[in-house]
């Protein structure tokens, strides 16, 4: 039991080692699986009130 408590200590402590110095690529990259929404480019228009 102990070895099970200190192993998963160990674990846990070196995933949040390895997330906390990825490189900005891969955060950009993670980031953008998990978007909800696509971004907006430059040439968007928006219109407000508009009936058909």
């Amino acid at each position: 039991m102990t070895w099970v408590v200190i192993l998963s200590i160990v674990v846990v402590s070196a995933l949040k080692i390895l997330i906390t110095c990825l490189p900005t690529s891969v955060i950009k990259w993670l980031v953008g699986k998990f978007e909800l929404h696509r971004s907006l480019n430059m040439d968007a228009e928006i219109t407000v009130g508009v009936k058909k």
